[in-house]
């Protein structure tokens, strides 16, 4: 499950109640054109504003700090320091918005334990490998603005451009994975409202559960993580490795073949701080072959 922004901000009164919670000082501004509020309790001069937008929804502009304007989703982005799908489902449970599927406290994967094979050793972890992304995956992981639509009137998610790019970074969707532990196994599995995925790089992988309302629990990690190890990596040296030159091929006159010209350095490299970033710079097109 997962909630649209405008659904957020129709039920907030454009996003104010939001807003008003996290900067009630702003109260003034919603009647009073022009007034400034404080943001920062450090600063001596208020410097921040607040607007009525056209279509009914409000934004906070800071203009003592970034001179952006945030609507009520970024301003919780901003004071909670979370993301955006993770900001839309806390307003969500904070202001009772949307069935009751979307709270917080459903949050959590189904835990099954029974007794371990002879095959299924202790300290071993299995994973079951989902064949596609669902929805939820999706839209836990991308923002709204880059999903990518093969209808987007009826917000048809262009599937296959999403198993291209994620599948490209070695990110898989989880149905659910095994720990074996003193003769257990147990099972983690992933459910409608709580999905599990993962970035597989052979030994080493990283789980990444979105929704868990425990943030030390969002990411989990197997096996031993490489020395100075970068997720893409690969697909950065194999974009380097394909930046050659046209039409600068010439013939070795030794052995007759044809040699490729060098590699040229790549025009840039993006280095994000979290994966789910990465792959929505990816997603809009900052990503080699």
């Amino acid at each position: 499950m997962y909630i649209e922004l405008s659904h957020i901000l129709e039920e907030t009164n454009g996003g104010l109640d939001i807003i008003l919670r996290y900067y009630p000082q702003a109260e003034p501004a919603v009647t009073r054109k022009g007034y400034k509020f404080k943001i920062r309790g450090t600063e001596k001069t208020a410097s921040a504003t607040l607007k009525k937008l056209d279509d009914g929804n409000y934004v906070v502009t800071d203009f003592g700090g970034d001179q952006v304007p945030r609507n009520a989703v970024h301003v919780c982005m901003l004071e909670e320091n979370l993301d955006f799908g993770e900001a839309c489902r806390k307003l969500a449970a904070d202001f009772n918005i949307g069935p009751d599927e979307l709270k917080a406290e459903i949050y959590k994967p189904e835990i099954s334990t029974r007794e371990a094979t002879a095959e299924e050793e202790d300290g071993k972890w299995f994973f079951e490998v989902r064949e596609e992304f669902t929805e939820l995956d999706i839209r836990s992981v991308l923002s709204e603005k880059v999903i990518p639509y093969s209808d987007k009137e009826k917000k048809t998610i262009n599937q296959e451009k999403v198993e291209e790019v994620f599948k490209k970074y070695h990110f898989y969707s989880l149905t659910s994975y095994t720990i074996i532990k003193n003769r257990k196994a147990i099972t983690i599995a992933s459910t409608d409202n709580y999905p599990i995925m993962m970035w597989d790089e052979g030994e080493f992988k990283k789980l990444y559960q979105p929704l868990s309302p425990d943030k030390s629990r969002r990411f989990i990690y197997y096996g031993k993580r490489p020395k100075d190890f970068l997720h893409g990596y690969t697909a950065a040296h194999k974009a380097y490795e394909n930046n050659t030159p046209e039409g600068k091929e010439e013939i070795n006159e030794e052995t007759g073949e044809i040699d490729k010209p060098a590699p040229e350095r790549l025009d840039y490299l993006m280095y994000c701080s979290g994966g789910s970033d990465a792959l929505n710079i990816a997603m809009i097109g900052y990503e080699r072959n």
